[in-house]
């Protein structure tokens, strides 16, 4: 198995705020994913599975690279066809054994290798079927890989630990008492914002571009009379067959105003890598009423480290 390094456009954020003004953050159809991923399907469950906890998966599996990483999912695959995900864990297989002392893999060299899967509790209604995906990318939420990796698998020597219950019958009730929050501060909105999450594919250069784009909008602290605006753009670009060529960019703006107090910072951070450093660059500048307040800029390049 060898993944297209674009394996992981739909999972989503790594930590989703699921705020009603934020676009779509949660994973998406799966269906995508599994195209570049070993699957392993069940048959039809014949009754509701209630899973509480953490699955594991062992895995019997050799690289023909030093370096490789492995992302596992477990989905649900719904009666039309949907892919839903359930879990998932990833694991630098260098750190197969701890992240204390991580190892480079023996080329060729079987390993067994236990990769613990995201707390979950969740019914999987009768009918539907598991399935376990298993790529060796999952980009834009984990850097690749220095070089691609292709993994071999050994379906006879793995298994998929789930925790699970018997029935929801057997689960006592809860009553959570009411949620207790501050009020929130009054503002007044000049502008509501946006949020957007877009893909873009060269097909020249076999090239994917994931963009978020995020706009607060401005608005005022009515108690303070301060008017506050914020935006951040996350780009994240790879070629589907050189994890060489992947880079991410974060560009935020924070400006507020009140009076003649006009204060706007600026900031960007770019990584890239090669396939024995990573090379990281990043700016900032603060400006006062349009005025050059503060700016620096920096460069830095350090080892890889089996990442």
């Amino acid at each position: 198995m060898l993944s297209p390094q674009t394996t992981g456009l739909a999972s989503g954020e790594w930590c989703a705020y699921a705020l009603g003004k934020i676009a779509p953050e949660l994973p998406l159809d799966q269906a995508a994913d599994d195209a570049g991923s070993l699957v392993y399907d069940s048959a039809p469950l014949t009754e509701p599975l209630t899973i509480i906890g953490r699955p594991q998966v062992t895995l019997r599996l050799a690289a023909d690279q030093p370096q490789a990483m492995i992302a596992v999912r477990l989905n649900e695959i719904q009666p039309d066809g949907s892919v839903a995900r359930i879990t998932y864990g990833l694991m630098n297989l260098s750190h197969r054994d701890g992240p204390a002392e991580p190892q480079a893999l023996t080329l060729g060299q079987h390993y067994d290798v236990v990769v613990p899967l995201c707390e979950i509790a969740q019914t999987v209604p009768a009918g539907n079927r598991l399935r376990l995906a298993v790529s060796t990318s999952y980009w834009p939420m984990a850097w690749p890989s220095p070089r691609p990796a292709r993994i071999t698998v050994d379906p006879g020597r793995s298994s998929l630990e789930l925790p699970t219950v018997g029935s929801d019958a057997s689960l006592a009730d809860v009553d959570f008492a009411p949620v207790q929050h501050a009020p929130a501060a009054p503002v007044t909105v000049h502008d509501p914002g946006s949020e957007r999450r877009e893909v873009f594919h060269d097909i020249d250069t076999q090239t994917t571009t994931f963009r978020g784009t995020r706009d607060d909008g401005r608005y005022v602290i009515d108690d303070i009379g301060t008017e506050v605006a914020y935006t951040k753009i996350k780009e994240f670009t790879i070629q589907r067959d050189d994890p060489g060529q992947a880079i991410s960019r974060v560009a935020c703006t924070h400006a507020y105003s009140r009076g003649d107090w006009h204060p706007r910072v600026e900031t960007e951070i770019t990584l890239r890598s090669d396939s024995t450093h990573f090379h990281l660059t990043a700016r900032i500048v603060a400006t006062d009423d349009g005025a050059p307040f503060f700016e620096k800029a920096f460069q830095e390049s350090f080892a890889r480290d089996h990442l």
